[in-house]
Formats: C-alpha cells, sequence, structure tokens
C-alpha cells in the first residue's frame, strides 16, 4: 500500500480529502468544475462534488448537464451516458415549472440551443445507421440513403439558426422511423440498437417541450380563453390532416408515421381536456400546445412525402396535386370553413371527393400514355 508520502494514483484522492478538511476545500472541486470535466471523466466526482459544494441551482446544473451531453455525443458516448441526458430532462422539466424569471433565463437560453439538440439527433442516428451496416451489411445500400439524407439535415441545421416548428424536426422524426422499420424488419431487435431508439425518444420529448416554451414565451396570460383560443386551432389542424389522410397512399411509411403522430396528438389533447377540468390551465395549455406541434409535423410529412418516400414519389405527387384541386373546390364552393369546424359531419363526403379525384386522376394518367 502507498503511503502519503509516495507516488501513485492513490495519493490524489487522499489529498483531495485533507483539502476539504482543512477548509481548503472548496478550492480542489471548484477548480476541477471550472475546467469543465465530462462524466468520462475519472475526475467527474470531484466536479458534481464542487456543485454541490457551491451550491449551484437547478437552473444552472440542467445547462451543465446539456453542455457534457454534447461533448459525450461528439465522441460517440450519447448512448453509453444516456443517464446524463435523462438527469437534463429531469432538470429542464423543473426549470419549467419554476418561478418566471428563471423560467424566461430558460428560454432564452433553449432558443439559442434548439439547432443543438436537432444536431445532437442527427448525429446519434448518424451513428445508428454505422452500427445497423455493421450488424446487417444486407442494408448497407438503403442504410447509406439515410446517411446521405441525414448529412443534408446536418449541414442545413449547421449553416444557420433553424426556426422553430420548421420541417428538419418533422424530417428526422420520419427518419428514425424509417430506421425503426429497417431494423425492425430484421427480426428481434439487438439491444444496442434499440437504446438508440429509447435515447431519440428521451431527445424527442426534450425537443418538444422546447418548442412548447419558445413558442408560448410570449404568452403571458394562462386564462381560460386563452385555452380555448389554442383548443380551437388544435381542432381546425386535426380536421385538415384528416382530410388529407383521407386520400393518402395505402401501405407508405408517410401516411404510418403521420397517423401515428395524429394519434400522439390526440391523446395530449384529451390529457389538456382533463387539465382544464381540474382548474391546471398551465398544464392544459402545455398539452394541447404540444399536440398542435405533433399535428404541424404530421403535416410537414404528409406535404413532403413525394421528396421524403422516393419509393413512392409518383404516388405522393399524385396525391398531392388533388390534394390542391380538393382545398381549392371546397375553398370556392363555401364549405372549407365547414370542414375545418366540424370534420365528422363531413367526412363523408370528403372520403367521396377524394375518391372521384383520385379516380379521374388515374384515368387522366392511362389516356395521356
Amino acid at each position: 500500500m502507498k503511503t502519503l508520502g509516495q507516488k501513485g494514483i492513490a495519493t490524489i484522492p487522499v489529498v483531495v480529502i485533507v483539502l476539504i478538511s482543512t477548509g481548503a476545500a472548496a478550492a480542489a472541486p471548484v477548480v476541477v468544475d471550472l475546467v469543465d470535466v465530462d462524466p468520462d471523466s475519472p475526475f467527474y466526482g470531484l466536479e458534481r462534488l464542487g456543485e454541490k459544494i457551491r451550491m449551484v441551482g437547478e437552473d444552472d446544473q440542467m445547462m451543465e448537464r446539456w453542455a457534457e451531453y454534447v461533448h459525450l455525443v461528439d465522441r460517440a458516448k450519447g448512448v453509453e451516458y444516456e443517464h446524463i441526458l435523462e438527469e437534463f430532462a429531469e432538470k429542464m422539466h423543473k426549470t419549467i415549472s419554476s418561478d418566471a424569471v428563471t423560467k424566461q433565463k430558460f428560454v432564452k437560453w433553449m432558443e439559442e440551443h434548439l439547432p443543438e439538440v436537432k444536431l445532437v439527433r442527427v448525429k446519434l442516428m448518424k451513428e445508428l445507421c454505422e452500427k445497423l451496416k455493421k450488424k446487417f451489411p444486407e442494408l448497407s445500400v438503403e442504410v447509406d440513403n439515410e446517411i446521405q439524407v441525414l448529412d443534408d439535415i446536418l449541414d442545413k441545421v449547421s449553416s444557420a439558426a433553424v426556426q422553430y416548428m420548421d420541417n428538419t424536426q418533422a424530417h428526422i422524426e420520419f427518419i428514425v422511423q424509417r430506421l425503426h422499420q429497417l431494423a425492425e424488419q430484421q427480426g428481434q431487435m439487438p439491444e444496442d440498437i434499440s437504446n438508440y431508439f429509447h435515447v431519440e425518444n428521451t431527445l424527442a420529448d426534450v425537443n418538444i417541450a422546447i418548442d412548447v416554451e419558445v413558442a408560448t414565451a410570449d404568452q403571458t396570460s394562462v386564462a381560460t380563453s386563452v385555452f380555448d383560443n389554442t383548443l380551437s386551432k388544435f381542432n381546425e389542424s386535426m380536421s385538415e390532416i384528416q382530410a388529407m389522410l383521407e386520400g393518402a397512399p395505402e401501405n407508405t411509411l408517410s401516411k404510418n408515421v403521420a397517423e401515428k403522430l395524429v394519434e400522439i396528438s390526440k391523446q395530449l389533447k384529451e390529457n389538456s381536456i382533463s387539465a382544464i377540468e381540474k382548474n391546471e390551465t398551465k398544464s392544459a395549455l402545455t398539452s394541447v400546445n404540444a399536440a398542435r406541434i405533433h399535428l404541424t409535423h404530421a403535416k410537414a410529412i404528409l406535404e413532403h412525402a413525394d421528396e421524403w418516400e422516393p419509393n413512392f414519389s409518383e404516388e405522393w405527387s399524385d396525391w398531392k396535386k388533388s390534394w390542391e384541386i380538393l382545398k381549392q373546390e371546397w375553398k370556392e364552393t363555401g364549405i372549407w370553413q365547414n370542414i375545418l369546424d366540424n370534420y365528422q359531419n363531413y367526412s363523408q363526403q370528403v372520403m367521396e371527393q377524394w375518391q372521384e379525384t383520385m379516380q379521374k386522376s388515374a384515368w387522366s394518367s392511362a389516356t395521356s400514355i
């Protein structure tokens, strides 16, 4: 065994303990904290000790955990250190529920880091692609196509600040589902593959939570009237997407993903109504705004399906043309707003008109050959 006077690794923790017990303690962990040690460092425990000694606030810890996780992802350790991401998410939700001043600080910080969340998601999906290729060489061509798309998204997000609720997040969600589909087709999913999807679920939830807070940052009132107005907008969006889905090509990934997002948004809507019945207006607004964001992603996926799902580009291109024709007809005949206000009363008519329009489109294509 080494004594204090001998050289060796064992000396380091002993010296730290002596410093702590003599009152000069705070210096050691604080210095470690200042050099920004990451969780994969043997000295990380000292950084966390330094946080406790200095009584670092939840919001500052949240920011530190995110910075650490970004560094870990850059070193291909994002899945291995998932617990750091989960700790960040936990502290993020606490910060969201905190006082107005702290929340304002959080919103400003997350506006700046929103593109970074997307970057992390894309980098992890690229990692997953490489693992899929290694485990299932027969998927190489399909996975390489997804890598190219991810690289394009990476360039887009890196080159400019991506604004709230653009198509990038919807595209990422579509690719995630595409990779999940490819992995599932190989049989039982290996744990080292499924772990990536588990991390992605956490990141997607974080992304939505941030989107909601950024989108509602100027919403100073939590009155019931604000909720009613937001719910009304949600219902209109839901009606439009249901009308779009009515004619969407069957057995396509784009339709399946959009339908999943619609189901998630429906559940969030129910959560918001339950919250408002309990007079929990703030919680209700959070849920209904999250529901609206999911619908926005569903709509973006349908609108870009001809680009994002090349195997069915012709079918989706025909669908898009038919949708524009139908929508214009409904506007001209004055029933468009009625469809938005009460889709159930018009669902049969919408379905029948979709069938007629698609039949005309098919006939037109056949006669032009």
